[in-house]
């Protein structure tokens, strides 16, 4: 939380397929690749609250099937 990441591209998650919290809070992330969580198939919960989104690609979270928790307030 609170780093100065601006992106999340494709591949900075992938080797992590156990991953299943992330919070990558209060960072100027604007852009995020639609297949950044492609690999986190059992990814619970994800956090990105005050960050600069305005919008998240269409496929985001298609392959999270068991993602119960997802924050995106303060953008």
């Amino acid at each position: 939380d609170g780093n100065q990441i601006r992106e999340l591209s494709f591949g900075l998650f992938s080797k992590l397929e156990n991953l299943e919290v992330l919070s990558i809070n209060n960072n100027n992330i604007s852009k995020v690749k639609g297949t950044v969580f492609a690999n986190n198939k059992a990814l619970q919960s994800l956090s990105l609250s005050g960050n600069k989104l305005k919008e998240l690609p269409q496929f985001l979270l298609k392959q999270q099937a068991k993602l119960k928790h997802l924050d995106l307030s303060g953008m």
